[in-house]
């Protein structure tokens, strides 16, 4: 009896000791990849016949596709990952069933791509690797390779990208696919690549854009045309105790002083797209969302100056607060009667609301909480109130329905 259990036991150990991943159930192995970051698992599945066929449609539909597109060809991190960028976008070519499955994307750049904190031993060897390897792919051709393909992903729902090129942005834009429905640009460079001389606008294909969010994350905060002292005296005095008069004519002698515009084309290059952008998508945006960034050197453009049917919110910054009345005034008027914020509850209708989120409505500056304040369009009393607690996650986190 004892040597029938012993040979039991050992054809068990051998049959388990071939059993691999790839042997493992389709569900188990969708859980399994469920786990695995969007940079391992495109490189995992492209490695294994077995497991792609089991899993690659189910992944693709429901986890990001999240990629690298530029790079350093010395570092062999950004190496690897725009190798896998480059692998995957030619086995979709030859796959192209592939691109309905994608319903989120997002693309990254060398910035947002943390270095490894390596030793001296650890310099060495992946310098050793990085030189045995051999490189199946020209750096300047992935950009361009996937704005080709953008159009592609016909399904596709929300697409999430690192800026740190505005030319690279202008073929972004003109590359969007119709169906789109979110869009999340996030200019993480203090001064974005801009060639003058390719300042020509995008054609814009994208109708249905729900939401977006256009924040900086650069340490340097983008603020066209600084307010400078000169623009300050040169307004008349009796002018200065009457709020709206002194903005407009401070407003006045700013668009008149061209050291301060043509001193950043790309900003306003940036700032015009971004209102064409909006004005061809005025019909579905719900909500539109601008940090790190004066909205002035987008709303204040001939492109937005257009009713928006469908908007709920606005969220700001403190950058956009010195010169909101020059542009906020002008979309109030337009868009000013009330809409359904929510499909679940109908007796929820307001007008559109702006909402301001910094850390300057803190009552000590030391606390990490940002408070925000807002003000409902056309309001006659032109009152801002504050906001915490619930009422700013609701307005944080809202989104399309």
């Amino acid at each position: 009896m004892d040597s029938l259990a012993t040979q039991l036991d050992g054809q068990l150990i051998q049959y388990s000791s071939r059993i691999t991943l790839a042997d493992l159930p389709k569900e188990l192995l969708d859980k399994i990849l469920g786990y695995v970051e969007s940079f391992d698992y495109i490189p995992f599945l492209l490695s294994c016949k077995t497991i792609y066929h089991k899993c690659h449609l189910t992944l693709f539909r429901l986890k990001p596709v999240r990629l690298q597109y530029s790079g350093n060809s010395h570092n062999f991190r950004y190496n690897r990952n725009l190798q896998t960028t480059w692998n995957l976008l030619q086995h979709m070519s030859n796959n192209p069933e592939i691109y309905a499955e994608v319903k989120v994307f997002q693309l990254k750049n060398s910035v947002s791509i943390k270095e490894f904190e390596k030793s001296h031993v650890e310099s060495r060897k992946f310098h050793r690797r990085d030189k045995s390897s051999s490189l199946k792919v020209d750096y300047n051709e992935v950009p361009l390779s996937l704005i080709s393909v953008l159009p592609n992903f016909v399904n596709l729902r929300y697409l999430k990208v690192d800026i740190g090129d505005f030319t690279f942005l202008r073929n972004l834009l003109g590359a969007l696919p119709s169906t789109l429905k979110g869009l999340n640009i996030n200019i993480n460079v203090a001064n974005p690549k801009f060639n003058a001389k390719e300042m020509q606008m995008p054609n814009i294909k994208c109708r249905s854009l729900k939401t977006l969010a256009l924040h900086s994350t650069s340490k340097e905060p983008m603020i066209y045309g600084k307010l400078r002292s000169r623009h300050v005296m040169k307004v008349p005095s009796r002018y200065l105790m009457e709020e709206s008069t002194f903005s407009d004519l401070i407003r006045e002698k700013f668009e008149q002083d061209d050291r301060s515009i043509k001193k950043q084309p790309n900003l306003k290059f940036c700032g015009e797209m971004m209102a064409l952008l909006i004005q061809q998508n005025a019909s579905t945006f719900y909500s539109i969302d601008i940090r790190g960034i004066d909205a002035t050197l987008i709303f204040l453009n001939r492109f937005v100056a257009c009713p928006m049917k469908s908007l709920r919110v606005i969220k700001l910054c403190n950058l956009s607060i010195p010169r909101l009345k020059w542009w906020l005034p002008a979309l109030e008027k337009s868009n000013s009667n009330k809409r359904q914020f929510m499909a679940s509850n109908s007796g929820l209708s307001l007008p559109p609301i702006v909402v301001i989120f910094s850390k300057l409505f803190t009552n000590t500056p030391q606390r990490r909480d940002v408070q925000c304040r807002a003000r409902f369009f056309g309001d006659p009393e032109d009152q801002w109130f504050s906001m915490g607690g619930e009422a700013t996650e609701f307005w944080e986190g809202i989104h399309y329905q």
